[in-house]
């Protein structure tokens, strides 16, 4: 039989069927329980908490920090003035983010 034939098809539901009865609804976690391997968990990366979520308010930084540092060159060669003021506040607004972040994960320790 052919790749992808109706073997894979049916082992692909069978899996997808026991992911969807062994999810954990606490924390989107999944365990695949299967005979003769161990348990894999896969966890959502962009949950509260998560490795992105965590990684988010510093990707804003870096990405107004860039836009700050694109009007200040445009503003020098005569663009307005108002892009290195909405770089700047781009900038306060992912500093305050960083902070409230901290905050937060200092409040829970």
């Amino acid at each position: 039989m052919a790749k992808g034939g109706f073997d894979t098809c049916l082992a692909r539901d069978m899996i997808r069927r026991q992911i969807r009865r062994e999810r954990d609804i606490r924390g989107g976690a999944v365990q695949l329980r299967s005979p003769g391997a161990e348990r894999a968990i896969m966890e959502n990366p962009f949950r509260n908490g998560g490795p992105a979520d965590k990684a988010m308010p510093y990707v804003g930084l870096i990405v107004s920090a860039n836009v700050l540092a694109m009007g200040v060159m445009m503003y020098g060669e005569g663009a307005s003035p108002l892009w290195p003021l909405g770089g700047g506040v781009l900038v306060l607004l992912a500093c305050h983010e960083i902070y409230r972040q901290m905050r937060a994960r200092r409040d829970r320790a």
